[in-house]
């Protein structure tokens, strides 16, 4: 019962927060125990003890091996694996390992959907100087294009019409001809993260514009 043993006192070191005490008897009883059933236990938690010590590259090279094999601690490798990556800042490579777990954890399948959320969206008001750059900031996350519409407008008009501007964005502008219209390209649509932009509108008469 030697490895059985060895796989609970690792066990207690790990609740202990030992961590860095785990990885060195882990990689020890691996090597004592090396055709036993626990072996890819004591892989897993070696990289469990590398992980909570921020040695996210150690980390992956025992989780990998585990998480690549068909042993009983397989799916909580690749969700390590997952995690490190999350950590290190590669969500790409996170969604990859993430992906073959999300069924076993609710976590995964959470981190997947944040990280492939998309959306899109303009400051609410913007006020520039007359014979100023007009430029918009444009927040994305996982968009690869905008396209805008810019629509000269009669604000006081329109507030009339609407009685309040909350929903401004939905108005009727069928057969109205935007002032301008323009594409802007904002990469592969795999951003993972948020990110913006300035837009330049070329808008050189003073008056209120609705843009969408």
């Amino acid at each position: 019962l030697a490895d059985d043993a060895a796989f609970s006192v690792t066990n207690a070191f790990l609740d202990l927060k030992q961590y860095e005490v785990v990885v060195k008897i882990c990689q020890g009883f691996q090597e004592r125990f090396e055709k036993s059933d626990f072996v890819s236990g004591f892989q897993y938690m070696e990289a469990l003890g590398q992980f909570w010590q921020h040695d996210y590259d150690e980390a992956l090279g025992a989780a990998v091996a585990v998480g690549e094999g068909k042993s009983k601690d397989r799916d909580f490798a690749r969700y390590i694996v997952g995690q490190i990556h999350h950590a290190k800042g590669n969500p790409a490579d996170a969604i990859k390992w993430y992906s073959k777990v999300k069924q076993q954890y609710p976590d995964a399948r959470e981190a997947i959907e944040y990280f492939e959320e998309k959306r899109i969206s303009l400051e609410e008001v913007s006020v520039f100087e007359p014979g100023k750059k007009v430029e918009l900031g444009l927040e994305y996350r996982n968009v690869k294009e905008a396209a805008l519409q810019v629509y000269r407008v009669d604000l006081m008009k329109l507030y009339l019409r609407e009685k309040n501007l909350s929903s401004v964005t939905s108005v009727h502008l069928a057969g109205i001809q935007p002032e301008l219209e323009l594409t802007v390209a904002l990469g592969d649509g795999k951003d993972y993260v948020d990110k913006d932009r300035s837009v330049t509108l070329e808008l050189s008469e003073e008056a209120a514009y609705l843009v969408i």
